[in-house]
Parts: structure tokens; C-alpha cells; sequence
């Protein structure tokens, strides 16, 4: 109910500035005109670029043909661990539309996740979402760091892909799942390894003459 009260609230302001632009256009008034225009792209583009309030795609979008997306199941990923990637297909953006792609979960205090490309992904109260894109893409990524308080477990992340056309949308989902960081053997154990196996040989060779 919050997105189609808040779209419905959009719909009101963009026609409101439509009428006052008219009447002002008559008036010849140069200076609100273009600051009208500025005030019903902004509300235009928020109307339809986002997830309103975090609550997903579908109150604004209809589930039919369109744009589809699919991801690796589940990533698996270390503790404390940087760079790990995680890639979305996308097929079937109609052309001449647009889209972008939202991410639920990815905020879980216990995942303690950051993401990688700040400048790709931008992040709302419950979610996050990508920068919209052309037609033409086929695949996009998403690159994120987990923190050391990252907990042991599988995280869900839930994946809403829709298009600027507001006449369809997609739903995905892939796991997360933290697993132990790797503890890199130190070059001087792997030295000590190497020359207690040495005496160990050295010692049977002269036992067994």
C-alpha cells in the first residue's frame, strides 16, 4: 500500500506542476517554467527509478514479458574477504527500455557486508540497487567485502530485476554462504616443515645402516 500511496502522490505533484506550467508558460515567466521542468523530471525519475521505500518492484510493476535475470545460486565467501563477485545475466530488455536491478538482505548485521563499487550500487534503508542501463546490457556484476564480525552461515540474498517501462519485472535470488577465512601458512613453518622432514630422513638412512 506505501508505493501506490506514494506513486499516486508522485502522479498528483507531476500533473499539479504540468498545470502550473501551463498557466505560467502563458505568463511567459522563463524562470519557474525551467525550474518546473527540473521539479517534474526529479519527481518523474523517482517515481520509477527506485524501489519506493524498499518494499520491491511489483507495486509498480506489472509481471509480464519483459526482461529476465538469473544468477550463480551461491557465492561462497570468507570471512574478512575482499573482491568477491557475483554476476547477474539479463536477456529479453525490451528496446528502447531501461532497467535496473535491486537487492534485498545484503544489509544483515551478522553478513557484515560492504559492496565494492560504490559508484554501480547505491544503497537505501533495507536494500540496495544498481544504476539503470541500456537495453543492450547482458550482465552485470556486483563486487563486495565481508567484515570481520561476518557470521558462519548461509545468507539469502533476494534479487528484483524491473525495466523504466514499468510493465515488467523479474525476481532471483542467490545464497551467501560465510565460510572460514583461509589462514595462510607462514614462509618460515613452511622452512621448519621442510627441515624436520630432512632430519627425519637423515635419521632413519642412519638407523638403517
Amino acid at each position: 500500500m506505501a508505493i501506490q500511496a506514494y506513486v499516486a502522490i508522485c502522479k498528483l505533484v507531476v500533473s499539479t506542476i504540468h498545470i502550473i506550467f501551463a498557466v505560467h508558460t502563458k505568463k511567459g515567466g522563463v524562470k519557474m517554467r525551467a525550474l518546473l521542468i527540473i521539479l517534474a523530471l526529479a519527481f518523474s525519475s523517482t517515481a520509477t527509478a527506485k524501489p519506493t521505500f524498499g518494499s520491491g518492484c511489483e507495486g509498480c510493476h506489472s509481471n509480464t514479458t519483459g526482461g529476465t535475470v538469473s544468477v550463480t545460486p551461491s557465492i561462497d565467501a570468507g570471512i574478512g574477504s575482499t573482491g568477491n563477485t557475483v554476476t547477474f545475466s539479463l536477456s529479453g530488455i525490451p528496446t528502447g527500455d531501461n532497467a535496473a536491478l535491486a537487492l534485498f538482505g545484503t544489509d544483515a548485521a551478522s553478513l557484515d557486508m560492504s559492496i565494492g563499487t560504490p559508484d554501480d550500487w547505491f544503497s537505501e534503508s533495507g536494500y540496495i540497487y544498481s544504476v539503470t542501463f541500456p537495453d543492450s546490457t547482458t550482465s552485470y556484476d556486483l563486487t563486495f567485502d565481508l567484515g570481520t564480525l561476518a557470521a558462519l552461515g548461509t545468507y539469502t540474498v533476494d534479487v528484483k530485476f524491473a525495466g523504466g517501462s514499468r510493465d515488467w519485472h523479474d525476481l532471483a535470488s542467490f545464497d551467501v554462504n560465510v565460510v572460514p577465512s583461509a589462514i595462510p601458512v607462514p614462509a618460515a613453518a613452511w622452512l621448519f616443515g621442510s627441515g624436520l622432514l630432512g632430519l627425519v630422513g637423515v635419521a632413519r638412512r642412519r638407523r638403517n645402516e
